[in-house]
């Protein structure tokens, strides 16, 4: 109905519009009539000059307003859109216990989140939805404040947007990533899944190695708190309203409160060249969870489970060369590239309705390992 609605907004500005052009005409006619003959050609040529200013100032004036009220309505009318599906989103990650932890006899129902990057799925640490998964929300003006985009980009189609894309897609990678990027591309173009996993990313991103020693940090990181808890696996849970008091992210920091180890990046040259770097903007956060936990004779086994996850979307920094994952080229090396200037318009330019959206892309896989623990005599024991 608010579609509808912004539709016939439109079409009554328009006639409106053209009303007043019908006037304009109306008196350059009786004009010429009453007045013909007492003016010279040249008077003749200035009079029409004139009313030809007038009438171009006045069109220009109501399509400004005509295009503002439009996209005020549409504004709106996405906004709510896009709240619904934020909603449905984190809707999805309300559900934290449906694994087992097995304590000898014992078995305790476990789905233990240990650790939680500041952002994790949609939101940066502040709490706003992040730029890279915003869509249809500037205008035509406001896009041209990006310095590489032109006003010769807004004469391509839809259809030539998507050509540009894909060609530079196929440009940036190699089998077998080629083909998850044209199919990221089309989740994009016709939105199916907010979340999009593909075995064959998941498998480039897990053993890549930044993510090896990702891992291995911290299953390091889990032997040395287990041992220091004696095989109890609950005191590591992930405090979500105090975050800096769970025992696997203070065991990430450094005393002064850097990271010890960052998440995985995947931008070196062989990734930009064989997809990895075009198909995952360095992440955006991750989280790793307890799946199975077995606790006996002071030997465990667990199984953790990694999800790794990004934005298939461009914000303002990527095209600007300031945060994007080639920003060590060129300064704007992307925002030049005819494929990336494209895949931004189809994303933030508001006129095409939110038809085209941006997607969480998820990478997750489990590792399963074994360990002992060495008993603390009880002057030592954690209780």
């Amino acid at each position: 109905m608010k579609g509808q609605n912004i539709v016939t907004s439109a079409l009554e500005k328009t006639l409106l519009m053209k009303s007043k052009i019908y006037s304009f005409v109306l008196i350059a006619i009786a004009l010429s009539v009453l007045s013909g003959c007492m003016l010279r050609d040249d008077e003749w040529d200035l009079l029409f000059y004139g009313m030809g200013r007038e009438l171009e100032a006045e069109i220009e004036r109501e399509l400004d307003g005509l295009r503002q009220t439009v996209e005020d309505d549409i504004r709106y009318y996405l906004e709510t859109a896009r709240n619904n599906v934020q909603n449905w989103i984190e809707g999805i990650f309300s559900d934290n216990t449906d694994g087992m932890y097995e304590n000898g006899e014992e078995r305790i129902p476990l789905n233990l989140v240990i650790y939680r990057t500041r952002q994790l799925h949609t939101y940066d640490e502040y709490g706003n939805l992040a730029e890279d998964m915003l869509f249809a929300h500037k205008s035509v003006r406001e896009l041209l404040n990006v310095h590489t985009i032109t006003r010769q980009d807004f004469a391509l189609s839809v259809d030539m947007h998507r050509a540009l894309w894909e060609a530079t897609g196929r440009f940036f990678s190699r089998a077998p990533l080629q083909r998850v990027i044209l199919d990221m591309i089309d989740n994009f173009m016709y939105p199916q899944y907010i979340f999009f996993e593909d075995p064959v990313l998941t498998r480039a991103a897990r053993n890549h190695p930044n993510t090896v020693k990702y891992v291995e940090f911290v299953k390091q990181a889990i032997h040395e708190l287990l041992q220091i808890y004696q095989g109890d696996i609950m005191s590591l849970a992930y405090i979500e309203n105090n975050r800096l008091a769970s025992p696997l992210v203070m065991e990430m920091l450094n005393d002064d409160g850097t990271l010890r180890i960052e998440q995985p990046v995947f931008n070196t040259w062989h990734d930009r060249l064989n997809g990895l770097t075009f198909a995952v903007h360095g992440l955006f956060g991750n989280e790793v969870v307890v799946r199975y936990y077995s606790f006996d004779n002071w030997e465990y086994e667990i199984t953790l489970t990694f999800t790794l996850y990004d934005h298939f979307g461009l914000d303002s920094g990527d095209m600007e060369g300031i945060m994007g994952e080639y920003r060590n080229l060129p300064t704007d090396f992307v925002g030049y590239l005819p494929g990336f200037r494209s895949w931004y318009i189809l994303q933030h330019y508001i006129g095409f309705l939110g038809a085209y959206r941006p997607f969480v892309t998820v990478m997750s896989f489990d590792v399963t390992f074994m360990g002992n623990i060495v008993p603390l005599t009880p002057n030592y024991a954690i209780s």
